[in-house]
């Protein structure tokens, strides 16, 4: 397997994946695992975005910070919300 010579990382074609990976522990922590869990989250901050956004919730809203892929999941959603919405 070619490395870089600056500092020894692989290229991402070369580099093993799933079970053959030798940092795979017990399936819960891989790529896809962590992808799937990612937008899930991303879909369900949207959803109350848009329950806030029509007057359906209303109360605190969740804490910490937003997803980073909120912008990818449900685009027909995302246009229920007006741009000051979306930036918060």
């Amino acid at each position: 397997m070619p490395t870089c010579r600056m500092h020894g990382a692989r290229r991402a074609h070369t580099t093993l994946r799933g079970e053959e990976h030798p940092a795979y522990k017990h399936g819960r922590e891989t790529t896809e695992m962590r992808m799937d869990r990612a937008m899930a989250s991303a879909r369900l901050a949207l959803l109350e975005q848009v329950g806030y956004a029509i007057g359906m919730l209303s109360g605190t809203r969740t804490r910490g910070r937003k997803p980073l892929r909120i912008a990818e999941v449900c685009p027909e959603l995302q246009s229920l919300l007006s741009p000051q919405a979306v930036k918060e």
